[in-house]
């Protein structure tokens, strides 16, 4: 891929982060497009391997909005109900990348697709990873292990501001696009993600905002499927070898 072309994707994708941020601020939203530096290995398990940036974007309705492709998203369709409130999507080259199938309101649509399409795939790989959560709280990324054969998350949440307007008891999906510096050829066959219900040092949630005092309970998600389809930005995680 010619240097030129990856510098105006970056220089793009800059250009979008920052006005994201100014609407935001402006706005007085939850933090959805705020980008956030931080240290991944503060209070986590997993130690990252690999330097990465994310946003997450969340949809309106309680059912998932990002698919691998056209067919995907027609057999995500066709399940009579059903509605699947997990999922995963692994983009490793500019082709899977126009394949995706973005299903959700603009400019949300539109802020996914040009951070998938800011990715230099010689050396960057990106992972949608989308499950669902209350509206009242907020999700965090705190570590990435991008190994071999294997990719690996963690996750936090705490409480939204008190400023925050949400609805109690209400459930959507979210979706965390994830690009991370390890390009892969193809998905690895094997993906787990763990998440604790309160993330795990005072000092980062007084940083983004909500309670965090102690360890709250954990649910780990693991699955072992090559190719499974299964917004604030952040960026953080530390450059590290392959597991």
């Amino acid at each position: 891929m010619p240097s030129t072309t990856v510098s105006r994707r970056r220089l793009l994708a800059t250009a979008g982060s920052t006005l994201a941020l100014a609407v935001a601020g402006c706005a007085g939203s939850d933090g959805s497009g705020t980008t956030v530096e931080h240290s991944a290995s503060e209070g986590t398990t997993l130690e990252s391997s690999h330097e990465y940036e994310s946003i997450a974007v969340r949809s309106a309705e309680n059912e998932i909005f990002v698919h691998q492709d056209e067919e995907a998203a027609e057999a995500a369709a066709d399940r009579d109900g059903y509605r699947s409130r997990r999922e995963r999507v692994f983009v490793v080259d500019d082709e899977a990348a126009t394949a995706l199938r973005i299903e959700t309101s603009e400019p949300d649509a539109s802020r996914i697709r040009e951070f998938v399409e800011a990715t230099d795939f010689e050396n960057e790989s990106v992972v949608v990873e989308q499950r669902s959560i209350e509206d009242c709280y907020r999700r965090r990324l705190v570590a990435v292990r991008a190994g071999d054969d294997e990719f690996r998350t963690e996750y936090c949440q705490t409480l939204k501001d008190a400023t925050t307007p949400c609805e109690a008891d209400k459930e959507l999906v979210e979706a965390i696009v994830i690009r991370v510096q390890r390009p892969y050829d193809e998905a690895p066959s094997s993906f787990s993600s763990s998440e604790s219900h309160r993330c795990r040092d005072s000092e980062r949630a007084a940083r983004y905002g909500g309670e965090s005092a102690g360890e709250g309970n954990e649910s780990t998600e693991s699955n072992a499927t090559a190719g499974e389809s299964n917004s604030t930005a952040v960026s953080g995680g530390t450059e590290g070898g392959d597991e």
